[in-house]
C-alpha cells in the first residue's frame, strides 16, 4: 500500500505559518514537500486523501485556501496517491501567484503533469514521482521519521 498527501514547490519557497505544526522534507531537484500527516490534518481540519479515497472532484475549502496562502509568491501542487497492489489512482491541483492555476486532475498521471508543470525533469528516471523521489516512502507520516 502507498499514500501520499501533501503539497511540493521549490525548496525555500513554501512559506509557512509558524501556526502550523509541520516540518517541510527536502525532495531531489531543489524541490520540497509539505507532507499532510496524521497530525497535522487533524491539527488543521483537513480531510484524508478528499480526491483519491473520498472520491470527490473539487479540493475542499481547508487545503484550497492553504494552497492559496502558500502560493502567494510562488507555484505549487497539492498531490495525493493512494495505491494498494499496484491498483490506484493519484490526484493533483496547481496554484500560482495565490490562485489555482490547474483544476484537479484525478488520473493515474496526475502527480507526474504537476511536477512537469513545476519544472521536475525526469532525467534517467522513468517519470517525473520518481525524479522528484517521491517512491522513497510509503506513507505520508514517513517523511517526518
Amino acid at each position: 500500500m502507498y499514500t501520499l498527501q501533501a503539497i511540493i514547490a521549490k525548496t525555500g519557497t513554501l512559506s509557512i505559518p509558524s501556526t502550523l505544526n509541520v516540518k517541510i522534507v527536502p525532495l531531489q531537484q531543489g524541490y520540497e514537500m509539505l507532507p499532510f500527516t496524521n497530525s497535522f490534518l487533524e491539527d488543521s481540519n483537513i480531510p484524508f486523501l478528499p480526491l483519491t479515497d473520498e472520491g470527490q472532484e473539487i479540493l475542499p475549502n481547508s487545503i484550497k485556501s492553504l494552497c492559496e496562502v502558500l502560493s502567494k509568491q510562488n507555484q505549487l501542487a497539492y498531490v495525493e496517491a493512494e495505491l494498494f497492489g499496484g491498483a490506484g489512482t493519484q490526484a493533483s491541483v496547481v496554484f500560482s501567484n495565490g490562485r489555482l492555476e490547474v483544476a484537479p486532475k484525478i488520473c493515474q498521471s496526475a502527480i507526474n503533469q504537476a511536477m512537469a508543470a513545476l519544472g521536475v525533469t525526469k532525467a534517467e528516471k522513468p517519470d517525473e514521482f520518481e525524479a522528484i523521489g517521491l517512491n522513497e516512502h510509503r506513507d505520508t507520516n514517513k517523511w517526518v521519521e
